[in-house]
């Protein structure tokens, strides 16, 4: 057969020509759409890790500056006499430098303290220092003779309040131009049952701006600090006038009290996301200007000219290198496909080459040896069952007999008028009838328990009806399935070694029921107990050691059976006393036939 090799190239070029024209275009309509929505993604990513990192060392100072305002506490004589009934002016005499002694000796001077104040209950100060006075540089006296200025409204709702930990606030200071970080704490006796005052710090904002500087890394990266019904503390960066209704808003909301956040939304001119801690109730906002992200869309835009120019003269030479060198060994590999086809299955592909086609051509020669293998072993494997089918058809014969022949007792016995005989002939009739049918790996536990039922019935007889039998199980569980025969080996365990060398009333009780959507059923007796210690060590070994070591179809061989089907959801353990009993619990998933 003949093929055109001028024709394979000339589709491959026009393929792969075409193939680039069409990328390009579709790449040109959808960029806009696809590039800036990964430019979005990718920077929100870099950003939330940054104000991410940024909000938990922010946590950190906070926590450390919390841990030395506690400082406080080694002096106690203060916290007393300012529960106690001295005049204002008693204590402002006697701690005069307090203050001054506790800023200079207690902090360190990356912490930036600029005011501290020591209240009483009352809003009467008690003690204050304060951080080179000057016309310029210059702090409230006392923050409650002019509350408006500095924000003490914030102070007097954290005292009315519930909360015993930091407050981060802030104020905005008219000598320095500037908003300053004010931390308050709560002052309690030592037994910590009564308030006994209050301590105001005011740091320099520039602390926060320094946390702040390292994680910015745009300036039109507009990042603030604000906690939940106060005003921003500090901010970085400049807000675009396109942005500042949004900036507006959001501070206004979240200095209300009203604000719901928006991490999730996209608006159309900006990208706003916020971190809040629940310790310290700092909430660190940031806002990344859609500008941004236009900027970089149109410089991509740019790159991409360039490529498309690349990729259309690549595309053209590549092709036609491409067309001249697959269309003969393919050409080869089709004849020799179509040749075997027409039935010489024997014909191999001769020198098949060292490139991809010729690695493709291995691939087919290779394929067709492991085909002529498997039909080989398919035509022997069909033999052999073939013939484990015809002995299992006459395996069958004895099982039958079996049943027709106990069956036939039975009815003997009744028609003799013996019918504890004829109960016992049908009842071993259905236990093997159960036993010997496994057709079906599974059934459900209501089939087991009547398995269980047929099996004690024979043991009673064998006792003397000397063991109670008592089963609880709810109807919720009846179909719920298992392996088959399951309970039955359960049961005969308990009778074996619980209850037969056992004096006086025996008893066996089963229960069945749902627990955290798993089935559970135990079997219960108040025989003389065992060594659950050794038989739970033996149950806990790997599935394949019990099968393997016992022909058993007691605990051992369940327990391995059940490990095999659930091998991560089956339990099977045994609880024991002494002289008073045992119980044996299996635990399997609920709903999983295993059918």
């Amino acid at each position: 057969m003949a093929y055109s090799r001028f024709s394979l190239r000339r589709k491959i070029f026009l393929f792969c020509t075409a193939a680039s024209l069409v990328s390009l275009i579709i790449q040109a309509i959808l960029f806009g759409i696809a590039s800036s929505g990964v430019i979005y993604a990718q920077e929100r990513a870099a950003s939330r890790r940054s104000i991410d990192n940024m909000h938990k060392e922010l946590h950190e100072f906070s926590r450390q500056m919390e841990k030395t305002l506690h400082q406080i506490y080694v002096d106690p004589e203060i916290l007393f006499d300012m529960g106690s009934r001295r005049s204002p002016r008693e204590l402002q005499k006697k701690y005069q430098a307090f203050a001054h002694d506790f800023a200079v000796k207690t902090f360190e001077p990356e912490q930036s303290v600029l005011a501290l104040y020591v209240y009483r209950m009352d809003e009467t100060l008690v003690s204050l220092y304060r951080h080179a006075t000057t016309p310029l540089y210059n702090y409230p006296d006392d923050l409650f003779k002019s509350p408006e200025e500095s924000n003490a409204a914030q102070i007097r709702r954290y005292l009315a309040g519930e909360n015993k930990g930091l407050l981060i606030s802030s104020y905005y200071n008219q000598y320095r131009k500037k908003n300053l970080v004010r931390f308050v704490i709560k002052l309690f006796t030592n037994n910590a049952t009564r308030n006994v005052g209050f301590l105001v710090c005011d740091v320099d904002s520039k602390a926060f701006l320094k946390i702040m500087e390292k994680y910015v890394y745009s300036d039109d990266q507009v990042v603030w600090i604000q906690p939940s019904g106060d005003i921003p503390i500090i901010e970085t960066g400049a807000i675009p006038a396109a942005s500042q209704g949004f900036y507006r808003r959001t501070v206004a909301e979240i200095g209300a009290g009203s604000w719901a956040g928006h991490d999730s939304r996209w608006p159309r001119r900006e990208t706003f996301f916020e971190f809040h801690g629940d310790d310290y109730n700092l909430n660190v906002l940031c806002l990344l200007p859609r500008t941004y992200f236009e900027r970089n869309t149109a410089a991509l835009s740019g790159v991409l000219a360039v490529i498309a120019a690349c990729i259309i003269g690549l595309s053209s030479s590549a092709s036609a290198l491409i067309a001249k060198s697959l269309a003969r060994p393919l050409g080869r590999l089709s004849e020799t496909v179509h040749r075997i086809k027409d039935g010489d299955t024997a014909l191999r592909l001769e020198n098949p080459g060292n490139d991809e086609v010729g690695e493709l051509g291995r691939a087919f020669n290779e394929m067709l040896d492991q085909i002529e293998g498997h039909l080989s072993r398919e035509y022997r494997l069909e033999l052999t069952m073939n013939d484990a089918r015809y002995k299992a058809l006459q395996s069958q014969i004895n099982p039958h007999f079996l049943y027709n022949t106990l069956d036939t007792m039975g009815g003997i016995a009744l028609a003799r008028k013996c019918p504890e005989v004829s109960d016992l002939s049908r009842t071993l009739s259905g236990l093997f009838r159960y036993s010997l049918d496994m057709r079906n790996p599974t059934a459900t536990i209501g089939e087991e328990l009547e398995h269980v039922r047929n099996y004690l019935y024979i043991m009673n007889v064998r006792f003397g009806n000397s063991i109670g039998i008592d089963v609880r199980v709810d109807e919720e569980v009846l179909a719920e399935r298992l392996p088959r025969i399951s309970l039955q080996p359960i049961v005969e365990n308990a009778i074996q070694h619980g209850l037969k060398n056992k004096h006086g009333e025996k008893s066996v009780i089963i229960q069945g029921y749902l627990l955290d959507g798993d089935v559970c059923v135990s079997v219960a007796d108040n025989g003389v107990g065992l060594d659950a210690d050794a038989l739970n060590a033996q149950l806990a070994l790997p599935a394949n050691d019990p099968l393997q070591k016992s022909g058993s179809i007691g605990l051992v061989n369940i327990n391995a059976r059940m490990k095999l089907l659930y091998p991560d959801r089956c339990c099977l353990k045994v609880f024991s006393e002494n002289g008073a009993g045992s119980m044996v619990l299996l635990r399997i998933p609920a709903g999983d036939s295993h059918e």
